[in-house]
């Protein structure tokens, strides 16, 4: 993936966000961000609400 494909994605992926209503703010939400944005580009999107698979985040 190029540089400008993966900065595609995180707009993508922002917008997304914005859909789903998810909160931002906290350090504990972003640091969740960062696995939810895995598993984005990964083609498992998680619904507002839902827990990341085991072994995906430091949940």
């Amino acid at each position: 993936m190029t540089e400008q494909e993966l900065k595609d994605k995180l707009i993508e992926f922002r917008r997304w966000l914005e859909d789903e209503g998810h909160p931002q703010g906290t350090i504990d939400h972003r640091m969740h961000g960062a696995c939810r944005f895995a598993l984005f580009l990964a083609g498992q999107p998680l619904h507002y609400g839902e827990r990341s698979p085991a072994g995906w985040c430091c949940r």
